[in-house]
Formats: C-alpha cells, sequence, structure tokens
C-alpha cells in the first residue's frame, strides 16, 4: 500500500518527522515533505517486488544545507515466499562524505607540497635505506623518479664526504626509531 509501518526514531528525523508521526503515513507524503526525490518510491516498489536494492544515493536539500542519504531497500519475504513488505534503511552520510572530502584535499595537498618542494625531501626507513623521495632529490641525485627506493642515500655520496656524513646521518636516523 505505500504506508509506512515502522519508523526508527532515526528514520523519521531524516523525513522530517517524529517516529510516531511517521507510522502510518503514506511514503508519498514523507517522501515530499522531506524533499526527497521520486526515485525513492520507485526503489521501494522494487523491493516490494521482492529486489534488494542497496547503496542507492539521495541527496536532500541544496547548497550548504543538503545532505546526503544513503538508502537499501530490502523485501520482507513471507514463510511462503511472498513479499509483503520491504525494509527501507536510510543512513545520512553527510558528515562522513565531508570529512572525506577534506581528507582527500588534505592528502592531494600535501603531495602537490613534497612535490612541488624546491628541497630534495625524502623518507628512510631504520636501515636508512629510502622509502620516498620526491622528485627534486631524484633530480639532484640524476635519478629516475622512484630509483631511489630501496637504495641508501649514503649511495650517492663520494667517498671523501662518506666518513663525517656517516656518523652524522646515522645519528640523526637512529634517534627517531625505538630499537627493534
Amino acid at each position: 500500500e505505500g504506508n509506512v509501518s515502522l519508523a526508527t526514531r532515526e528514520a523519521a528525523r531524516l523525513m522530517g518527522r517524529e517516529a510516531p508521526e511517521a507510522e502510518g503515513c503514506p511514503l508519498e507524503e514523507l517522501r515530499k515533505a522531506a524533499c526527497m526525490p521520486e526515485e525513492v518510491e520507485s526503489v521501494v516498489r522494487q523491493g516490494l517486488e521482492g529486489e534488494y536494492v542497496g547503496g542507492y544515493e539521495l541527496e536532500l536539500g541544496e547548497g550548504a544545507e543538503s545532505r546526503l542519504l544513503v538508502a537499501s531497500v530490502e523485501p520482507v519475504v513471507l514463510e511462503g515466499g511472498e513479499t509483503e513488505a520491504c525494509m527501507l534503511r536510510l543512513k545520512d552520510v553527510t558528515r562522513e562524505r565531508q570529512a572525506m572530502r577534506a581528507l582527500e584535499e588534505s592528502r592531494d595537498l600535501y603531495h602537490s607540497l613534497v612535490e612541488k618542494s624546491p628541497e630534495g625531501i625524502y623518507l628512510v626507513d631504520r636501515d636508512g635505506s629510502i622509502i620516498f623521495a620526491n622528485q627534486r632529490l631524484c633530480e639532484m641525485l640524476g635519478q629516475e623518479p622512484g630509483a631511489l627506493e630501496s637504495r641508501s642515500l649514503l649511495d650517492f655520496i663520494g667517498e671523501e664526504q662518506m666518513e663525517p656524513l656517516k656518523g652524522y646521518f646515522r645519528s640523526k636516523v637512529a634517534g627517531l626509531y625505538a630499537p627493534p
């Protein structure tokens, strides 16, 4: 019939109602009140026809007020194999998506800063082997990108500089790691 038989407090809130008010309401009325797209009803119809629909995204509102919901519809099948109802699950993923976007932007900014740095930047493991070297360091040492990984930076130092630098390098790296 398209009426809501049971709504959790959170589901009702996402549809702009209180839980007792949502129960018994036609889904179409709740959908319109919450400004949900018409596709919600077709997805629910699919559930009533026995199909599982998962990961359906709904965008509610516009601009800064918009929210993103992930909906899934699961048919409720009786022992005789007949679908009597379907369960519509709504999850507000707005904050999760915003946090992921901010994290990706931060990662991209960090990557851009490191890669475009005028200085050679590298990371080494506890043995002194390079695990990351930016483009500038590769250029400074006349190496192709990626060619420095698993090599020691000491491989690129002349014999006359080796002894003074070995001690300095090891003293700096040794303090960064706990004993194995």
